[in-house]
Order: structure tokens, then sequence, then C-alpha cells
């Protein structure tokens, strides 16, 4: 229960990865808010304290990078939450452009739950 106090947004809009990935970061103690795009967890953020996002690359409409960008960009603390890109391509070029984007970790799919909470807890501090 490593994560307990800690709010995670989740962005995927694959259901099965979304629920797997908040399912696990609640078990070590997170409470969990889920998008299913990138607009929604912009929403979610403007009304929510977040201590650290994970998020899809490939999203439909606005992509996960587009997502990180704003988040960036915000004239708030919030700007600096910090972020964990994942993805089913796990190129190198890629996942440097991701990096680039803004993200602060990147994590191959499918996803491995062990590594996934690793990664959180080391994003937040714990």
């Amino acid at each position: 229960m490593q994560l307990e106090g800690i709010t995670a947004l989740v962005v995927d809009d694959h259901r099965d990865t979304l629920e797997l990935a908040g399912m696990v970061l609640e078990w070590d103690g997170a409470h969990v808010l889920e998008a299913k795009s990138a607009e929604e967890a912009l929403k979610l953020l403007d009304r929510n304290v977040v201590d650290v996002v994970v998020c899809d690359i490939y999203l439909p409409r606005l992509d996960g990078r587009a997502f990180v960008r704003e988040l960036r960009r915000r004239h708030d603390q919030k700007r600096e939450i910090p972020a964990l890109a994942v993805s089913g391509d796990a190129d190198p070029e890629r996942v440097q452009l991701a990096l680039d984007a803004g993200f602060d970790k990147f994590q191959a799919k499918p996803l491995d739950t062990d590594v996934l909470v690793e990664q959180v807890r080391r994003l937040v501090g714990r």
C-alpha cells in the first residue's frame, strides 16, 4: 500500500488496459481516476488534485503526446505532475518522441503490472 494518499489519472482508450492499470494501482493504495480520451483527462485535471498520470500514447483525436504538452503548458502547479507514457510501440524513436513531448518515463505494453507500480512509485517519490 505504498501509493496510499496518491491520486493517479489513468488515460487509455482500451477498456482492458484502463481497468488493469487502475486495478493494480488501487491494490497498491492509490485513488484512481480513469479517462478514455485526452479531452476527458484534461477535464478531470481541471476538477481534481492529481499526483501522477499514466497515459497511452495512441489515443483518438488528441493523442498522448498532445495531452502531455497541454499538461506542461498549464500555468499552475499541475504542469509539474509526473507522467508515465505507455504504448505498444516501444521503438526507441517513438519512446524519445514521448519523452521529448513531456513524459517523464515510458513503459511498453502489454503492461507488466509490477513494473507499472514500481514506475508510479518512483514518479511520486515512494
